[in-house]
């Protein structure tokens, strides 16, 4: 299997989950950190609006194995966090996120990739 790039950070994907199945983690988290369906299903709209993005990708998600993968963990679960912390989530619930999917990488990597998410979140 030929690992396809992020489309953010253009790195090869090696854990290939589509956007879709990600944010049923997400909303599972949610879920159990009893956050009301109405703001759930809000959250998980503006997070599902800003990540919608057409690829040519190939490979099939692993879990539904219907859509076809366009971001990496990492990327994904960064914007993300963003997006809760624009929401006004408190730090003990980012930090409960960060615990949750561990998606942090090491220094040098993360100051990579953080450059290509602000390129792509300023566009």
């Amino acid at each position: 299997m030929n690992a396809e790039n992020c489309l953010i950070c253009l790195e090869p994907i090696t854990n290939p989950v589509c956007v879709t199945c990600y944010l049923k983690e997400l909303y599972a988290w949610m879920q159990g950190l009893r956050i009301k369906e109405v703001p759930r299903s809000v959250i998980m709209g503006i997070i599902k609006r800003k990540l919608d993005l057409d690829c040519n990708n190939q490979t099939k998600c692993i879990f539904c194995k219907k859509e076809n993968i366009t971001l990496c963990s990492y990327c994904f679960f960064s914007i993300s966090e963003r997006i809760l912390k624009e929401l006004n989530f408190s730090e003990e619930l980012i930090e409960n996120f960060n615990e949750i999917f561990n998606y942090h990488l090491t220094e040098e990597l993360e100051t990579e990739r953080l450059n290509n998410i602000k390129e792509f979140w300023i566009n």
